[in-house]
Formats: C-alpha cells, sequence, structure tokens
C-alpha cells in the first residue's frame, strides 16, 4: 500500500542518510534520473553532477531498471535519485543503499521538473565531507 509522503519525511530520510554517503567515495555513488525530465533539465543536471566528478550517472525507466543496475554493479553503494513520489516510497522499502531522494515537482511521466536547487543544496552537504 502506497501513502503519501510528505517533504518533511523525505528530508528527514536524506538527513539520516546523508551521514552515511559522505563515508563513501564519489565512484561508489550512482545517480538516477528518471527518462521523463526535460531535455534541457537532463542537461544542465549531467553538467552540475560532472562538476563534481560523479560518473555513475544513469537514465532509468523506474526502479526495476535501477534495481537491475545496482544489481550488476556492486561497487555502487548509495544512491542519488530523482523521482515521482511513488518511486520515493518504492525505493525506500526495496533498495537497501542510503538515498538522496529529490521528488519531481510535477508528475505525468512526461517533460518533468524538479527543484535543481536542492540537488545542489544536497551535492553541497555531501561534497562538503565527502572523501576523495
Amino acid at each position: 500500500m502506497l501513502t503519501i509522503i510528505s517533504d518533511q519525511k523525505i528530508s528527514d530520510w536524506n538527513q539520516r542518510d546523508v551521514r552515511k554517503i559522505v563515508n563513501l567515495k564519489i565512484s561508489e555513488i550512482a545517480v538516477f534520473l528518471p527518462h521523463c525530465l526535460k531535455k534541457e533539465l537532463i542537461i544542465k543536471t549531467k553538467e552540475l553532477l560532472k562538476r563534481h566528478n560523479l560518473t555513475n550517472v544513469f537514465i532509468v525507466n523506474g526502479q526495476s531498471q535501477l534495481l537491475n543496475i545496482i544489481a550488476l554493479r556492486p561497487g555502487l553503494k548509495a544512491v542519488i535519485g530523482i523521482a515521482c513520489l511513488i518511486e520515493i516510497e518504492s525505493a525506500k522499502k526495496h533498495l537497501p543503499l542510503p538515498q538522496i531522494r529529490i521528488k519531481l515537482s510535477c508528475d505525468g511521466c512526461k517533460r518533468t521538473e524538479f527543484n535543481f536547487q536542492e540537488l545542489e543544496s544536497w551535492l553541497s552537504t555531501i561534497f562538503r565531507q565527502i572523501k576523495e
């Protein structure tokens, strides 16, 4: 059964998991973007991630693809994911890795968006503390 997840709940989960992520190497972090993001936002996001040397970036259709990628790459130990609330809740239940979750600001699986500044803020928090 899916429930409605509040922004505060997502923030609490992120605060808890960021403490685990900062102890990892950059190469152990994967970033998952939904295929439905606006093209210009995908480009902008990939540029930001590149500046932080995050190279494990995947554009996926949903959680099943994410889980397959994680299974095939055992060196990945944390996830930064941009997703709709349903995918966020499902990943919370089924993905046993620390996660930073950024929710889509509009759903619909077509030309979706998210709060880019929120991603920048979480990346800043992580990279102030992370190992090289």
